[in-house]
């Protein structure tokens, strides 16, 4: 499924996602993409304080208060 947050990133979901969980940190992610400029494969999720961050190729921090509301997924064809 394909879900997009407040402040405009959208991830895509595949029916099987995998990782390591840890306090605050999931990691070896496998299942999961999002777009940076092209589909980016994610690997890690991790929060510190107010910050989620996404490790996809590149890091990108984004404020975590835009993943706290529950959003309705949207069904895609193709992962």
């Amino acid at each position: 499924c394909e879900v997009g947050y407040k402040d405009s990133l959208v991830l895509r979901f595949f029916t099987c996602v995998t990782g390591k969980l840890n306090k605050g940190k999931l990691s070896e992610v496998e299942g999961i993409k999002t777009k940076i400029l092209i589909w980016i494969k994610v690997t890690a999720v991790r929060t510190e304080a107010s910050k989620v961050h996404f490790c996809a190729g590149l890091n990108k921090t984004r404020n975590r208060d835009a993943y706290e509301v529950v959003r309705d997924g949207v069904s895609i064809d193709k992962f």
